[in-house]
């Protein structure tokens, strides 16, 4: 059974609830944000999924849980357990493996191409993607690569956009998980991060969402598969 720390109300697995279910992986949901404890103790579980939230990993004293999630996502790349970052959960694990987790210079926005490096087209999870794909964006921060992390995905604003440490950890700054009705709750709850970035239609956005949806849907399938492929190995 895995933890799965949820960070906001609408940032819950997505797409990849369904995936896990589809390959029989159960879960635990730890809330934060609503009071939670994080654990202090993995004891027996399998892994540890961090999803995204409109906090930054500087916002610790205000948000005191986030050095515990820090702490949980240490521990178990110490101890070589599979963990998923996705966007927050991404700066999460950077900063749990020691590296700067800071402002990009932009807020990145909507669906935008990433490529993978060398490293990244040769890994397990991203064998059937493409050299260059698009992805969901939705994030203010960005952060520097962790040291023995191999990055496997670069990107314009933000350069590093996926990377791995060891076979079972992944961090993925982008979102694959996420669904229409998910991006909906973005723009009802963030409005200022549209006009941030400079968005003035978010129909617009919408719309080039809809048309990139089938291949994100394939192509978080085929990453979810190649993660859990690696958590077993």
């Amino acid at each position: 059974m895995y933890y799965v720390l949820q960070n906001a109300d609408f940032e819950d697995l997505g797409r990849i609830g369904p995936l896990l279910e589809k390959n029989g992986v159960k879960w635990k949901t730890i809330r934060p944000f609503e009071g939670e404890a994080v654990p202090s103790d993995l004891g027996d579980r399998d892994g540890v999924i961090v999803m995204g939230g409109p906090m930054a990993v500087q916002d610790r004293r205000l948000h005191p849980w986030i050095s515990d999630e820090i702490n949980l996502v240490k521990t178990a790349v110490e101890r070589n357990m599979p963990v998923l970052g996705i966007c927050l959960g991404a700066q999460v694990m950077a900063a749990a493996l020691g590296a700067n987790v800071y402002p990009s210079r932009t807020r990145e926005i909507g669906c935008l191409p990433v490529t993978l490096t060398d490293l990244g087209s040769k890994d397990p999870a991203f064998q059937d993607f493409q050299h260059e794909f698009v992805v969901f964006q939705w994030h203010g921060d960005t952060f520097d690569m962790p040291k023995n992390a191999r990055r496997l995905a670069r990107g314009i604003v933000s350069p590093n956009q996926a990377f791995a440490v060891g076979k079972r950890a992944y961090a993925l700054q982008f979102h694959l998980e996420v669904t229409r009705e998910m991006v909906d709750r973005f723009i009802e709850h963030y409005p200022e991060d549209l006009k941030a970035a400079g968005i003035e239609s978010a129909d617009t956005m919408l719309h080039v969402f809809e048309a990139h949806e089938p291949w994100m849907r394939r192509a978080c399938e085929q990453f979810v598969n190649g993660f859990l492929a690696a958590a077993d190995s």
